[in-house]
């Protein structure tokens, strides 16, 4: 499986990711860039902000996490510094991808009898008029078991490892303290999963920030030569491979691709499945809160993590990622370091995994409604922040890889079979004016049009 994804999956991924992501792109005339008051006057124009930023949040507790602190230490640690450069070229690709897949499933998404709605890509992938398709079923499948692995396994180990280097504890005893609390806010506290990552996500991302600034304000002079460092760790590999194919067989690029889409989770399908929980947001609304969560995620997050690490000066092992970053930031605090990043991963890391937890959870809902196979799939997926904890990060981040990539072939497929759906849909908004017939919607003649015909 290894051999599998290095050689197929790694150079397949950054290729699609940035071939569907230039398409929607052009079809979209780079809207949110060339116009972004534009942008930002529809993300916060619907008729219930707290509601969309509450889903907004529950998306971001996906993304905001692991992935932004160790996933970046692990991507500069076996990538090189290189690797930061291909997450943020891979970030503004994915932010099309991204938009197009929330509108979409904000598009298909089905209203229960109890008022909660149910989508995503398992709705928007399904053939018409069917209740299941080839593609959304397997997708599900697949997203079922990536919770395990990345909401779960992922987050367990990095806790583990965050409290066992900070207080010396033994790493099951944090797997058990967080396997308990999520197994009783799944079981019986599921509609508020929003408001908890809406509570968790803004406050770890402030005191991450605060400590990430502090090591760059400090190690200032350096951070020319780690931008010289990034630049160079990412157009090296390829001149010395030779011309466009040396991009793909760098790296830096199939780690850094691979992290970003760890980290903001744009094209694999899995972030809509949080924001079609938004009530009264417009797709194209919803759209751009999607687009605004990659720029987020890894433009800001990834990035100042990622220059904190290089100015900073110190050195880590692939094997334990966290130390990294706590010796980076304890250049700064000293002792207080190790706490103070234990506290935010910790925050990030629940988010997280509530987060997967209701993807899995949605997921499985395509599947079946058997109350016993839900009980099940939760001690399964609690169980996990267990397993987690004395698990290797490398393995773990390896079967992530291979699982992200799979799904997000499957959900780019989707995306560009529908293509036109998402050009009409941001035409009606008044995001674009379509010179295609096909993308056009259809508009009433204006008022003043009419009155000129009066007599």
């Amino acid at each position: 499986m290894d051999a599998l994804y290095t050689r197929f999956l790694a150079p397949a991924v950054p290729a699609a990711l940035f071939a569907v992501g230039g398409y929607f792109l052009i079809r979209l005339r780079f809207f949110f860039c060339l116009h972004p008051r534009r942008a930002l006057r529809k993300m916060y124009g619907g008729k219930q902000p707290r509601q969309a930023f509450t889903a907004v949040c529950l998306a971001l507790g996906g993304t905001m996490g692991v992935g932004n602190i160790t996933g970046v230490a692990l991507a500069l640690l076996v990538g090189g510094a290189g690797a930061v450069f291909w997450m943020l070229v891979a970030a503004f690709f994915a932010m099309a991808v991204k938009y197009a897949e929330v509108v979409l499933a904000m598009d298909t998404r089905e209203r229960r009898a109890d008022g909660t709605f149910r989508g995503g890509a398992p709705y928007y992938m399904r053939p018409v008029g069917r209740r299941h398709g080839f593609l959304s079923l397997l997708f599900s499948l697949l997203c079922i078991v990536c919770s395990v692995f990345q909401g779960s396994l992922l987050q367990g180990n990095a806790v583990g490892e965050a409290v066992h280097v900070t207080f010396g504890a033994e790493p099951g005893i944090p797997g058990v303290a967080l396997s308990i609390a999520a197994f009783v806010l799944l079981l019986f506290c599921r509609p508020l999963l929003g408001r908890v990552c809406a509570l968790l996500v803004p406050l770890a991302t402030v005191l991450y920030l605060f400590l990430c600034l502090a090591v760059l304000i400090v190690h200032r002079g350096d951070l020319g030569g780690a931008c010289l460092a990034i630049l160079h760790g990412a157009l090296t590999p390829a001149a010395g491979a030779g011309g466009f194919l040396g991009f793909f067989t760098s790296e830096a690029l199939r780690v850094g691709c691979a992290r970003g889409l760890l980290s903001n989770e744009a094209g694999c399908g899995t972030a809509p499945l949080a924001h079609i929980t938004a009530e009264g947001s417009t797709p194209a609304g919803q759209g751009l809160c999607g687009v605004f969560e990659v720029f987020l995620d890894t433009a800001v997050v990834c990035t100042l993590t990622a220059l904190a690490c290089l100015t900073s000066g110190v050195r880590g092992s692939p094997d334990a990622p966290f130390s990294y970053v706590a010796d980076a930031v304890g250049t700064v605090f000293g002792r207080a370091a190790m706490p103070l990043v234990t506290v935010a991963v910790t925050g990030f890391a629940f988010a997280t995994v509530l987060s997967w937890a209701f993807y899995g959870l949605s997921c499985l809902d395509t599947l079946t409604r058997s109350a016993p196979v839900r009980v099940a799939y939760l001690v399964l997926y609690c169980g996990g922040l267990i397993v987690g904890c004395v698990s290797a990060p490398k393995s773990v981040f390896r079967a992530i890889d291979i699982l992200l990539a799979v799904m997000t072939l499957i959900n780019l497929a989707a995306l560009i079979k529908k293509a036109d759906r998402v050009v009409t849909l941001s035409a009606e908004e008044g995001l674009l004016v379509s010179r295609r017939r096909a993308d056009a919607p259809a508009r009433a003649p204006r008022a003043e049009s009419a009155a000129q015909y009066r007599p």
